[in-house]
């Protein structure tokens, strides 16, 4: 056989064949836009890489986000202890007692005064073990709080000057309340940070991989305790920045913050009188698959002659419609927004989220109001509310 020749020309298409029959209709695909909701709030690899606006990751204070978020009220004794459950962490936000006999978290004591005054919360994890000496009856010690699905490590720790913390290796520490005896401080790296028995007016104290916090405190009756928790050092990446309107995206997320403030004032309240407003703080667009943050403080007073008194903020749609957010404040938690409930009055901060599924316009409301009592014949005193933080939108 001899060698093969070169290939042909190609030669002219043939004649097209018959149209086959339609195949069967797929079924149009239905987006349950709750479920996704759900779904995507339960997924922690999303949590962690989203930076958390459903479940946490945006919010120094509340690092964990509000995941099966779960009230707790429980009175400590020396006979009824507490322990964390599996899987959760836990943030107490008031406390109240008799007998300043405070909260020690294994052995270790973290808050030894009756009323958590000036902390903004504690944070204890998964299996940490709370006692109270309070012999029971008329002394006690009960703290108010929520449980969440376990995200951040917790941690507490006792310095002195024979026992010092190294923060590890790809992890911040973020101290959120501290307790002593003598007024030793924290040194990191040497540098005196905070000289106080109690962490009073700083929301929290950050360092960093390899920072070493020592205390000179010789031990016996005297220590610096500090609690708080660990993270990866870029838990908190690419969740914006402050300004009064700002945006960031990524591939998987879009974040806008903005700016708000509200003053509210009734003056001078004469006999017999009332006082009531409420204005509003914002409209806002919120896209389809977004969650709502509002990270704020207030300030609310009211005079020994006022009665009454009720603050708020709330929300709408378009159309007049309530709309509830999950809030927590320094001094407890509601599931309906933000009210006097949870603000006595004083200084303080809270948090509020919502996940929208459904495009909605909101509006956000501050209101006031309160009456003059007591002495028919007493002129003077009167309420206030002021408010100011920021209203982040995460869109996925």
């Amino acid at each position: 056989v001899g060698a093969q020749g070169p290939i042909g020309l190609t030669g002219p298409q043939g004649i097209q064949g018959p149209v086959g029959n339609d195949g069967i209709d797929g079924v149009d695909a239905v987006v349950d836009y709750d479920s996704l909701a759900n779904l995507i709030s339960i997924d922690s690899t999303f949590i962690t890489n989203v930076g958390g606006g459903i479940g946490g990751g945006c919010d120094p204070n509340f690092p964990d986000g509000f995941n099966n978020i779960e009230p707790i009220s429980f009175s400590l004794t020396s006979s009824n202890p507490y322990t964390v459950p599996t899987g959760k962490n836990l943030y107490i936000v008031s406390t109240n007692g008799v007998g300043g006999y405070g909260i020690y978290a294994d052995g270790l004591l973290i808050h030894s005064a009756n009323v958590l005054a000036d902390e903004n919360y504690l944070i204890f994890g998964e299996g940490d073990v709370l006692t109270n000496n309070a012999p029971g009856g008329n002394y006690f010690l009960n703290f108010n709080g929520f449980l969440v699905d376990k995200i951040i490590e917790p941690i507490s720790f006792s310095l002195t000057s024979s026992n010092p913390y190294t923060v590890p290796t790809g992890k911040n520490l973020y101290i959120v309340s501290t307790n002593g005896v003598g007024g030793y401080g924290i040194y990191a790296d040497g540098l005196l940070i905070h000289s106080a028995n109690v962490l009073a007016d700083e929301n929290y104290l950050i360092f960093g991989e390899g920072d070493v916090l020592t205390n000179n405190a010789p031990g016996g009756n005297y220590f610096l305790n500090f609690n708080g928790y660990l993270v990866d050092e870029n838990y908190f990446a690419g969740c914006g920045g402050g300004g009064s309107s700002s945006s960031n995206s990524s591939s998987s997320m879009i974040s806008t913050s903005i700016e708000f403030n509200s003053n509210l004032s009734s003056g001078t309240l004469g006999v017999g009188s009332s006082f009531s407003t409420n204005v509003v703080i914002d409209t806002l667009e919120i896209p389809a698959n977004s969650m709502v943050d509002i990270n704020g403080f207030y300030n609310r007073s009211g005079s020994s002659y006022a009665s009454n008194t009720d603050s708020q903020i709330y929300f709408t749609d378009l159309t007049g419609n309530s709309l509830s957010f999950l809030t927590v404040s320094s001094s407890g938690f509601s599931s309906n927004n933000l009210s006097s409930s949870i603000i006595p009055n004083g200084d303080g901060m809270y948090v509020m989220k919502k996940f929208f599924s459904n495009a909605t316009t909101i509006i956000i409301y501050s209101s006031l109001s309160g009456q003059h009592c007591c002495h028919a014949w007493q002129y003077g005193g009167g309420v206030s509310f002021s408010t100011s933080g920021f209203i982040t939108i995460n869109s996925y």
